[in-house]
């Protein structure tokens, strides 16, 4: 699982989801996130912006459309008006709240893509490594 198991259910569902499992969360749900790691003990060791566009793609037992997720790569981010970078950070979950508490992603990002940022966490293994 790439998300804590306290996670409030409605979190999960409004999140954006990759086939691998990997979850975007929304802005909004940022702190609740975090705090849901803290609660389950998780250890974090950082954190990557995507970018998701809607693009129906109806697969068997979804009610939902799912998205594309775009990423804020150079090629990309150029199109988005943003810089020419992957935008991330590493630490602990409270490097981690210091970073997106100092973000500022209408500096970076265009207006018209701002409602399609996604935050994506990577947690940590039992042994401190990246979980997969």
């Amino acid at each position: 699982m790439t998300w804590p198991a306290s996670l409030d259910a409605d979190i999960v569902a409004r999140s954006f989801h990759c086939g691998d499992g990997e979850i975007g969360i929304l802005a909004g749900d940022v702190s609740a996130f975090l705090d849901a790691c803290e609660r389950d003990g998780l250890a974090l060791l950082g954190w990557d912006l995507w970018l998701v566009a809607p693009f129906p793609k109806p697969m068997a037992g979804l009610s939902v459309p799912m998205s594309v997720i775009l990423g804020v790569v150079p090629g990309f981010a150029l199109l988005a008006g943003g810089p020419p970078t992957v935008i991330h950070g590493t630490g602990d979950i409270a490097a981690i709240r210091r970073d997106l508490a100092a973000f500022a992603p209408e500096r970076l990002i265009a207006a018209a893509w701002l409602p399609c940022i996604r935050i994506n966490f990577t947690l940590a293994d039992e042994t401190g490594s990246r979980r997969s």
